[in-house]
């Protein structure tokens, strides 16, 4: 694949709108060391990786070492799932509130229909009785 251990720091930094700074501080690394590494093409030192994967616990350490499986641990899968069925929930209680409202907009538009009706008839009674007068 031709990518190294800063290229998928790199990729993880992108997915998570991070850069070396918020990632220095965040792990408690020295400051411009993942910027060194990335122009040297070097990697980092175990110390260094240890930290940054205490720091950002979702990183899947494999991938992060070797490439190897997703870059992602497994245990936001679980997160993921969770919000995925919350968020099937509220879709469902959605639809059924937009049923109601249609049902409801619906039965608006007959009496809107059943009023311009008797609008005109009214219109056409007054008109008759102006002429008649």
């Amino acid at each position: 694949m031709g990518e190294n251990l800063i290229d998928r720091l790199d990729a993880y930094m992108k997915y998570a709108g991070l850069n070396d700074n918020k990632v220095t501080v965040s792990a408690n690394i020295t400051v411009g060391l993942i910027g060194t590494a990335r122009k040297r093409g070097s990697g980092l030192s175990g110390d260094n990786i240890g930290k940054i994967l205490y720091a950002y616990k979702d990183i899947n350490a494999r991938w992060l070492l070797t490439g190897e499986g997703d870059m992602l641990e497994h245990q936001e899968i679980s997160s993921t799932t969770s919000e995925l069925a919350t968020l099937i929930s509220m879709l469902n209680e959605l639809q059924q509130r937009n049923i109601t409202l249609s049902n409801a907009n619906s039965e608006y538009l007959k009496r809107i229909c059943e009023l311009e009706k008797e609008l005109i008839r009214l219109e056409q009674n007054s008109s008759s009785a102006l002429k008649a007068g």
